[in-house]
């Protein structure tokens, strides 16, 4: 049996090749944090086109891989991903909207799991991140998730200021990898050292198998299962030579 890994590399070594040979655009689906990893992994290999990943918004975490670029085709093109806002009709009779639900109800729909990148939360509305081909069909059916009836546009700003990321300080021994996750998520380091052994920690879209890395400023830091989070500075150091370290999730 071929392993789902390999159909990946295949897929994208095939869109690659198609960018080259015909100096067009081309595109992936929605890859999740561990099949970019995987692309990070082949990037080099792949390195006779020019390529960029992206999601929609900045700190994206799902998103699609665009071969070429305006010198290796001769023109631009608007990238293939669209903002569809899925609000309740009335807040105040509205159920407490959670990503699953949005994304349940997405799938509901039909459209495969593929289809769609990143669901931003804010104030009990949804963004969603969708290949733009299917932007339209979710306008036209979406209307309800779990209880709630709902309204679906297309937008063109996404609200990050209003999403849900707050500083918070810690106290850490170091800053190495295992020393802040265990710390942000409240975990014991062997607990942590289980989640590096099952390739569940990701820094800046990359899998990361050793928890002696030492974390750097503004690196991105995704756990599977747990939620992401972004080192920001050192603030301070504490009378017993901890240090003081800021970060935002």
């Amino acid at each position: 049996m071929i392993k789902s890994d390999d159909i990946l590399i295949k897929r994208l070594t095939e869109l690659a090749n198609k960018s080259y040979n015909k100096c067009i655009y081309t595109y992936s689906d929605f890859l999740s944090i561990a099949e970019i990893s995987i692309f990070h992994g082949i990037s080099k290999e792949l390195g006779f086109v020019p390529y960029s990943v992206l999601g929609g918004y900045e700190k994206f975490e799902r998103g699609i891989i665009r071969f070429g670029d305006e010198k290796s085709t001769g023109y631009s093109e608007d990238v293939p991903i669209s903002c569809v806002k899925i609000e309740p009709v009335s807040m105040k009779f509205a159920d407490s909207l959670s990503h699953r639900d949005f994304l349940g109800s997405l799938m509901g729909l039909g459209i495969q799991r593929k289809l769609i990148g990143d669901i931003l939360l804010s104030k009990n509305i949804g963004y969603a991140f969708v290949k733009e081909t299917i932007s339209d069909y979710i306008c036209d059916n979406l209307d309800k998730v779990k209880h709630t009836t709902v309204k679906c546009s297309i937008t063109g700003e996404v609200p990050e200021s209003e999403i849900s990321i707050e500083s918070h300080s810690l106290q850490v021994s170091s800053l190495r990898a295992d020393v802040i996750i265990a710390s942000v998520y409240k975990i014991s380091r062997n607990d942590c050292n289980k989640l590096f052994s099952a390739e569940k920690i990701f820094i800046n879209g990359r899998l990361l198998t050793n928890n002696s890395y030492t974390i750097k400023e503004n690196d991105k830091v995704t756990v599977r299962g747990y939620g992401r989070f972004e080192y920001i500075e050192i603030t301070g150091k504490t009378k017993k030579g901890n240090l003081i370290i800021t970060i935002k999730a």
